[in-house]
């Protein structure tokens, strides 16, 4: 049974493809399947922490879930006894994302914020816009012929990690906290992605993107943008990284990487 729960783990990750390597977070907007998810973990002595995210009248489910393989203190928190943790307080007010947490140590506070879709040449490569980067990258090295990617049509808001650290100090500089939302309000197809950075190595993408349908996510988002008013007014603050320039600088990096040359 075990091997036979792990087997349909490792499959449900390779199809999902929301994380590379041992599935140690995914989303979806599938009580029924977040439920029986975290069954399956805890069956096997990984503890998940579970967050609920409200958007567009669904609920999508995130869980984070232990390494079966720990390399030092990363994720700790996870493999504690949840009996550690003694006691959750609100805040107050209507903020439902902030929460003051009282622990055996009584030093731990912590503020959660949200920035959407950020990237850089140091993106994983489980994500699509640098899994799309090294695949060129790779291509132009003669180590790869294709690139197989799931949904083309799914659009994101794709910002530059540098710009939303400014926002991040520029939250920090404000006299009192407050929730904001940082993003580009532009949002781009998978397919756009693709065709700009392929291009970006002298390339034509049509000749080496293939479609799998084994890699289109059960619980697709398909349309995801940031409202940044908010930041925009009160902060200042504008994104100053395109589109464009954003993937031609992972491009760039990626092809250095494999020492080779647009």
């Amino acid at each position: 049974m075990p091997e036979i729960q792990q087997r349909f783990l490792c499959g449900y990750y390779a199809g999902d493809g929301l994380q590379a390597g041992l599935g140690d977070s995914v989303k979806t907007n599938s009580p029924v399947l977040a439920q029986g998810l975290y069954w399956l973990y805890a069956v096997q002595g990984r503890s998940c922490s579970v967050y609920a995210e409200h958007r567009d009248g669904r609920t999508y489910y995130q869980l984070n879930i232990s390494t079966a393989t720990p390399v030092g203190k990363k994720g700790q928190h996870l493999r504690r006894p949840a009996s550690e943790v003694l006691r959750v307080t609100p805040c107050g007010g209507d903020d439902e994302w902030v929460f003051d947490l009282e622990t055996k140590s009584g030093v731990f506070c912590a503020g959660v914020g949200r920035v959407v879709v950020h990237n850089s040449p140091r993106r994983g490569k489980e994500f699509v816009s640098r899994k799309v980067t090294d695949g060129v990258a790779r291509i132009k090295a003669g180590l790869a012929t294709e690139l197989r990617l799931g949904n083309l049509e799914a659009r994101r808001d794709w910002g530059y990690a540098g710009d939303y650290v400014r926002a991040m100090w520029l939250m920090l500089q404000q006299d009192a906290p407050e929730d904001y939302v940082v993003g580009t309000g532009e949002t781009h197809s998978v397919g756009e992605l693709a065709e700009v950075a392929f291009a970006r190595a002298g390339l034509d993408w049509r000749q080496y993107v293939v479609t799998d349908r084994a890699l289109i996510r059960p619980a697709e988002v398909d349309f995801l943008v940031a409202d940044a008013t908010k930041a925009r007014t009160k902060l200042g603050w504008a994104p100053t990284v395109s589109f464009e320039d954003l993937i031609a600088r992972m491009v760039d990096a990626d092809l250095t990487r494999y020492d080779v040359t647009r």
